[in-house]
């Protein structure tokens, strides 16, 4: 089943709190996101490492060095502290 439509008539945006389709989001058995997909992809697989790097160097330390470079969830930790920074 698909959300409605917000109460404005537009489709459901994540953003605004609508709720979102079921399955724009997959998770796991754990009730985690599942990322996979994302690890797959081959643009993935170039981006995230770079984008990983830029952050770790902002926050100072890689925060997860044992995993590999190229993993979605890893990079959400980077951006999360780099989010919570004061300043940012």
């Amino acid at each position: 089943m698909i959300p409605r439509a917000s109460s404005e008539g537009k489709a459901p945006m994540a953003w605004r709190g609508d709720p979102l389709p079921p399955k724009s989001l997959p998770l796991g058995v754990d009730g985690k996101p599942d990322y996979t997909k994302i690890d797959a992809s081959p643009v993935s697989k170039v981006l995230i490492p770079a984008f990983r790097k830029l952050l770790a160097e902002e926050v100072g330390k890689d925060l997860l060095p044992g995993v590999p470079k190229d993993n979605f969830d890893a990079l959400l930790k980077h951006v999360r502290a780099v989010n919570d920074d004061n300043g940012t």
